[in-house]
């Protein structure tokens, strides 16, 4: 059985669009990156966007995990 919405956000990475995982409709902190002071950060994933396999690990971790696109300054 596939995820669509892993399918969906593997699409819109491979389209160039930065992404970031939500839980609900906010920033999932625990999967964030940490920015330079060590906290999890939207920024880290701006500057450097997450790849297929970071991507996939996020729902391997979290099935009914929803996606963000990243817009603005460094997305």
């Amino acid at each position: 059985m596939t995820n669509a919405r892993l399918e969906t956000a593997l699409a819109l990475q491979r389209a160039g669009l930065a992404l970031l995982p939500l839980k609900g409709k906010a920033p999932y902190v625990r999967m964030l990156p940490a920015g330079d002071d060590g906290k999890p950060s939207v920024h880290a994933l701006a500057q450097s966007p997450a790849n297929e396999q970071t991507i996939a690990a996020w729902f391997a971790a979290k099935k009914d995990l929803n996606i963000g696109v990243i817009c603005g300054a460094g997305a």
